[in-house]
């Protein structure tokens, strides 16, 4: 049977891509006549830019569209600069798309911000559209009857512009919102049918201060399944909005699975759902949580803000990733010891969020939260049964501290040469693990499975080597390298694995 499959595999393979470009054109020159316009009723027609001049572009676009055969457009994709708010080339195209009842439209203008024609409001072939840099001025009636997807970026919607176009939508699934949020007066979401609501602050529109209040923000949407929120609060001063708001959406949508909260400015947020599995919060000072069927959380807390996190009633938790926002997390460089100047708040912070979460079966730190966690000797008694980490700092603190941890995984997001110059100098350092200073409780009696991924081959085998000889209950180890490791480094890397002593008989290598 095995022979037998690789020959049908071998059959279905594209052997004529294979073949030299000049054999190609030569067959494809004795091609009947009637193949030879075929590309005149492709129902996909996708247009970028390409930086010849404005009037230069529409033509060619415009040579094309006359030569289009199709009775009916799938896909229409236009990227293009538009020469002022009401472009008759931009509006041109819209028209013919319109008219050929294109059903997955996307227009990503630039320069002006183009002002959507009131025609294309009342196209009901509509399932897809995304619209960036556009003004959205419905006069009238919205007729989108058959849009589920709704994506509009850097886009301006007057008064009365969402709720035209949500009334008008009545199968919308999916709406993504990026824009500069202080722009809106107020942003009302009323939805029966809307199943995932992405709400954003631009960020690369800057965090523009303004005294400007949103007179009102809304969620209704009883079958929310994702909500994604990511709001400049301070900015445009609408904290107890905001706050309201989350509260009420979550509280009120039975169905809602999955949540992302990023909000700078909000302080004394109530989260409690009986439906959530996955819940991620970012900027957050104060939070109290109760969800009891969460399965999977994510705290990501400012590094100078150190709030109270309450996590009540989770006892369906599975999985949890905390860690600190800093320098290091947006790939700005390294902390300096001034960044983390009330060491006591962190450690207590720290602490107190990992004795809540003792629990679950997989933890993981990121490499911020690890950078403050190696500045203390002793967390204290921390019993944590997973601990997913990175080796730059704190590896000895995490082994000492970490009682009953029964999986360990060591990742190294990329190479850096720099980065790995320092693994070789901190806890990877062969002085330390050939030491007698070795004696940790979860290695004893409780670490089962090791994963190192990416870390350097030339540093790794030493610490290897210390977690063979002494993890006894070990039953799976896992080492995996980045593409940049040669080949003979990996067989000599091989080769000295393979000569290991091992603690534990029933270990997989």
């Amino acid at each position: 049977m095995g022979s037998k499959s690789v020959k049908v595999e071998e059959e279905q393979q594209d052997r004529i891509s294979d073949l030299p470009d000049c054999l190609i054109h030569h067959m494809l020159s004795f091609l009947p006549s009637r193949w030879q316009n075929q590309w005149t009723r492709v129902p996909v027609l996708i247009f970028n830019y390409t930086g010849i001049s404005c009037e230069n572009s529409h033509n060619i676009i415009d040579n094309i569209l006359n030569l289009q055969d199709c009775s009916k457009i799938k896909k229409f994709h236009l990227d293009h600069p538009c020469s002022d708010d009401k472009d008759p080339g931009i509006t041109a195209k819209i028209g013919f798309a319109t008219r050929k009842h294109v059903e997955d439209l996307s227009l990503t203008l630039s320069q002006h911000v183009y002002t959507l024609p009131e025609f294309l409001f009342d196209n009901a072939s509509l399932v897809k559209l995304t619209i960036q840099n556009c003004t959205l001025m419905p006069n009238g009636r919205v007729n989108w009857e058959c849009l589920t997807e709704l994506g509009m970026y850097d886009c301006k919607l007057p008064d009365q512009a969402m709720e035209h176009i949500l009334s008008g939508s009545p199968l919308l699934k999916s709406l993504e919102l990026i824009a500069s949020l202080s722009q809106f007066d107020k942003l009302i979401i009323v939805s029966k049918s809307l199943k995932r609501f992405l709400c954003h602050h631009n960020a690369a529109m800057g965090f523009v201060y303004s005294d400007r209040f949103i007179s009102a923000f809304e969620i209704s949407c009883p079958n929310l399944e994702e909500l994604s929120l990511n709001l400049n609060v301070v900015t445009i001063c609408y904290s107890k909005l905001v706050t309201q708001a989350i509260k009420n959406v979550v509280s009120c949508s039975l169905l809602l699975e999955s949540f992302d909260l990023n909000c700078d400015g909000i302080s004394g947020l109530v989260i409690a759902s009986e439906s959530l599995k996955r819940l991620a919060l970012g900027h957050l000072t104060d939070v109290e949580i109760s969800c009891p069927n969460l399965e999977k959380l994510i705290i990501l807390n400012d590094l100078g803000r150190v709030g109270t996190v309450k996590l009540l009633n989770l006892s369906s938790l599975l999985c949890a990733t905390i860690d600190f926002y800093g320098p290091e997390f947006y790939g700005l460089g390294e902390w300096e010891e001034d960044d983390i100047s009330d060491q006591e708040s962190q450690k207590s912070w720290i602490k107190d969020i990992l004795q809540q979460l003792q629990h679950i079966k997989e933890l993981t730190l990121g490499r911020c939260i690890i950078k403050v966690l190696s500045k203390f000797v002793s967390m204290g008694d921390l019993f944590l049964p997973v601990l997913d980490t990175n080796p730059k700092f704190g590896i000895i603190c995490v082994l000492r501290n970490s009682h009953v941890l029964e999986k360990l995984v060591i990742n190294v997001p990329h190479y850096d040469q720099k980065y790995y110059n320092f693994l070789k100098q901190t806890d990877f350092g062969k002085n330390y693990w050939n030491s007698n200073e070795r004696d940790f409780d979860c290695l004893s009696l409780h670490l089962k499975t090791i994963m190192i991924i990416g870390c350097p081959e030339e540093v790794v085998l030493t610490f290897v080597k210390f977690l063979l000889k002494n993890a006894r209950v070990l039953e799976k180890m896992v080492v995996e390298f980045k593409d940049h490791v040669t080949t003979s480094k990996m067989a000599a890397f091989e080769r000295g694995f393979m000569r290991l002593p091992r603690c534990s008989k029933n270990c997989d290598y």
